[in-house]
């Protein structure tokens, strides 16, 4: 009778996965990609921290405004493209369908603790297709108000401090993306001036930072 109840339970996990779809994972953009061929672009973000920090991961949540199709942009910190006295810095270029998108989530991981905005918000950029499209630097931030390292207390502040840095990292995206012409990249910086709300905390750098 065991032995009938363990084969019953094997028999209904591999029918459970069978019928269990699994949408495929936007991956990094290829040397397929063509500027002149496509009606995508190709977005350039890249993800930070400082030195000293610890945790996991930063991503953001995108949405297409026409076909409302959701995509998560992450960057691992275990093992990062460029670490220099001050910060830690992973690269990542992700081929997407023209159009309007939203920034409308994010999250960080520490360990198994995960921290999410306060509310709900929108911040608006564009992807033009058959052009290299830069949407920022986003700095991933715990802080503790009282002064104490957050890597031993609960931080009292996390958000994201968004900034240009493409200049100074062009030559690591084009080492790390040696398939891609990046002679005449878009500045496609999402608009922090309309729909951005105090419930996101995600933070223009220099502008009303806490």
């Amino acid at each position: 009778m065991k032995i009938i109840k363990v084969l019953s339970f094997l028999i209904f996990t591999l029918l459970l996965c069978a019928c269990v779809k699994h949408m495929p994972a936007r991956s990094s953009v290829t040397e397929r990609f063509s500027n002149d061929d496509t009606s995508d672009g190709v977005v350039l973000i890249s993800f930070s921290a400082p030195k000293n920090l610890w945790f996991y991961t930063c991503s953001i949540e995108i949405i297409n405004v026409d076909t409302k199709v959701r995509t998560w942009l992450s960057g691992s910190f275990l093992q990062p493209d460029l670490t220099d006295d001050s910060v830690k810095v992973v690269y990542k270029a992700v081929e997407l369908p023209e159009g309007d998108y939203h920034i409308l989530n994010w999250q960080i991981y520490r360990g198994q603790s995960k921290f999410v905005p306060l509310g709900i918000f929108t911040i608006p950029f564009t992807v033009r297709s058959g052009h290299i499209n830069y949407i920022g630097d986003y700095m991933g931030l715990l802080k503790n108000k009282a002064g104490k390292t957050p890597v031993f207390m609960p931080p009292t502040d996390v958000y994201f401090e968004v900034s240009d840095r493409f200049n100074s990292d062009a030559d690591m995206f084009e080492s790390k993306f040696k398939h891609l012409d990046l002679s005449n990249v878009l500045n496609a910086m999402p608009d922090f001036s309309g729909s951005n709300t105090k419930y996101s905390l995600m933070y223009l750098k220099g502008i009303n930072i806490p």
